[in-house]
């Protein structure tokens, strides 16, 4: 992003659709004795924009042509992935500023002047350059640290500090910060008054999210707690639920599905879908209600054709679905939530937000959780996380293969919470006194009893153990690891991440970790990045079947026969080694000689040549 020569005028490139107050711009930006191009098109080409060179490009998004938004946005993508220049974009909608997060600044109509000539003053002053890629050091990590915190109550500890530099590089590329302590100048100035922090945010919060992807909290959500609040509200006859982060709005369109789906007894019933997040730009998505494939990949045939049109390649929420539900903005770090009123939610989702959270945050959101839940009413929270020494308001149940919280009458003495079923001597152990060693030795009988239990496909017996195991000794890294696995198992990629993260801080030497972390890329259609984690679980324990086969599938499916031929011999080595009763880790329960036949029949299946 490099300027004209000082002597030379600052010279701006205005690309227009024609639309009228086109000519009052540029004479305002003449009079300032600026050297304006003027190029009016309703198809800008984004390499012909490019090879100009001006100082800035003041764009007038309609003048990227299309017969869509849609479409004027990807070629707004395709020209800033180009460009190393600055671009201040003008649009109708206010909404869009904060889905273009890569561009020096966005306007709305009718014009901010003041903001403008400020823009260009800057840029002036301080030409925007390309900023390298690198690391946060110590000093610069602690202070986004302590200002994310301060601001948002969002925790991005050392450990994760490649996901707050990813989403800081592409915001300084946007403006032109040269290095990490200038982008922080500009978002401690510009927080509130160009949106910076919101748009930051905009790419620090949103993860892939796919409909359905908690198999246990939808039957749970199904089979038990719509059934107990519709018997609990039948003379209000009011539901209401809350989509707490609800991302890019899979999360509450689903909801409304299954409501549809299964419970047509609520017809007549006044039933709101309450959807906030702090990420005005997923707020957007969700609104449009617009989804790829792999959102929808666990989404039911019948419930695809029902509930969705196509759109070419992309399938949009039926529009008297969508309107279900009311999208809000919200940062659950405020100290008050404006129009969220006491006691009355039913049900809250909020999955996969409080990891983002500290303790003393975490505990001050879910208090006011409990202030808005009616008596009665459930939370919801990810696998990855727990109210453990956070809140003694819920009482914990276990329904469903789910851990759901429900609030506990204020008016009777709090009860104890469900604790995991666990075999009777050992429940009588846990009640007593014990050593760090004993509970240590009690986590690992908890563990191994688990790890049977996933072995054999129990998995909800798997998962009241693993919790058992971690309540006991929180670092236990097979227990992590196994609650990742049954996170992976059910579709729930962030999750397993979370749990995966945890046992690789533990110790960065256990293959099973490695394995959980292939399997977590693999669900989210990075199949190379996995390759690269198998093949270090296989360099750390070069027997270790399950990510050995899991490269023979990888090469023959990229018709790689040589590569899967190879491996596939290795398995099948590997494989002669065991026990022959032996039931071989992360297969399905399969044997040894069972897996064994299975490999010799797709070795005869390859082709002889590849």
């Amino acid at each position: 992003m490099n300027r004209n020569p000082s002597s030379q005028r600052f010279r701006i490139l205005l690309v227009s659709s024609g639309a009228p107050g086109v000519s009052t711009l540029v004479e305002k930006l003449r009079d300032k004795n600026y050297t304006v191009d003027n190029l009016t098109t309703r198809a800008a080409d984004p390499y012909a924009l490019q090879a100009t060179q001006p100082d800035l490009i003041l764009l007038d998004i309609d003048a990227l042509g299309g017969s869509s938004l849609i479409e004027r946005l990807r070629a707004l993508e395709r020209l800033t992935s180009l460009s190393q220049l600055p671009i201040i974009v003008i649009a109708p909608d206010p909404t869009l500023e904060f889905e273009l997060l890569d561009v020096y600044d966005f306007l709305c109509q009718p014009l901010d002047y003041d903001r403008l000539f400020a823009d260009i003053r800057r840029l002036e002053k301080t030409p925007a350059v390309r900023p390298e890629q690198s690391a946060l050091t110590d000093a610069q990590w602690q202070l986004y640290h302590q200002h994310l915190s301060q601001h948002t109550g969002l925790q991005f500890t050392r450990r994760n500090s490649v996901l707050l530099e990813r989403g800081l590089h592409r915001r300084m590329c946007a403006i032109g910060a040269g290095d990490y302590d200038i982008y922080y100048r500009y978002l401690t100035r510009f927080a509130d008054s160009h949106n910076e922090l919101k748009k930051l945010l905009g790419l620090l919060t949103v993860g892939e999210t796919t409909f359905f992807r908690y198999k246990n909290h939808r039957e749970a959500f199904v089979r038990y707690m719509i059934p107990d609040l519709i018997s609990q509200r039948r003379r209000s006859r009011t539901l209401r639920i809350w989509s707490a982060g609800c991302s890019t709005g899979e999360e509450p369109h689903g909801i409304a599905i299954l409501l549809q789906e299964h419970f047509p007894e609520l017809a007549g019933w006044d039933v709101q879908i309450i959807a906030t997040d702090i990420n005005k730009r997923a707020l957007r998505a969700a609104r449009e209600g617009i989804y790829g494939r792999r959102a929808l990949r666990m989404v039911e045939e019948p419930y695809l054709s029902r509930y969705f049109a196509r759109l070419g390649e992309l399938h949009v929420v039926d529009p008297q679905l969508r309107q279900r539900i009311t999208f809000n903005y919200l940062n659950l770090k405020e100290s008050e939530w404006p129009n969220i009123p006491a006691n009355y939610f039913d049900l809250i989702f909020c999955r996969n937000v409080m990891i983002y959270f500290d303790l003393t945050s975490t505990r001050q959101i879910v208090d006011h959780f409990a202030d808005c839940l009616r008596p009665g009413g459930y939370l919801l929270l990810g696998h990855a996380e727990t109210l453990q020494n956070v809140s003694e308001r819920f009482q914990r149940l276990h329904r469903e293969r789910a851990f759901l919280y429900q609030i506990q009458d204020q008016s009777t003495p709090p009860v104890a919470p469900l604790l995991p079923e666990v075999p009777p001597a050992t429940a009588a152990a846990e009640q007593t006194p014990a050593s760090s060693s004993a509970k240590n030795l009690q986590a690992e009988q908890l563990f191994q009893r688990g790890l049977s239990d996933f072995t054999h496909e129990r998995f909800a017996e798997a998962h009241t153990r693993f919790t058992a195991a971690l309540n006991l000794h929180p670092d236990h890294q097979g227990a992590l690891i196994g609650m990742g696995m049954l996170c992976a198992n059910d579709g729930d990629a962030d999750s397993a991440r979370v749990f995966c993260q945890q046992a690789i801080a533990i110790n960065d030497l256990s293959p099973d970790s490695y394995f959980l972390l292939a399997l977590i890329l693999e669900m989210e259609g990075e199949e190379r990045l996995a390759v690269k984690e198998l093949e270090k679980a296989l360099w750390l324990a070069p027997c270790f079947i399950a990510p050995r086969h899991a490269l023979f599938r990888f090469y023959r499916q990229s018709g790689d026969l040589r590569a899967a031929r190879r491996e596939l011999f290795n398995v099948i080595r590997c494989l002669e080694k065991e026990r022959p009763t032996a039931l071989i880790p992360y297969s399905g329960g399969l044997s040894r000689e069972v897996f064994l036949e299975n490999c010799r029949a797709d070795l005869a299946g390859l082709p002889t040549k590849p």
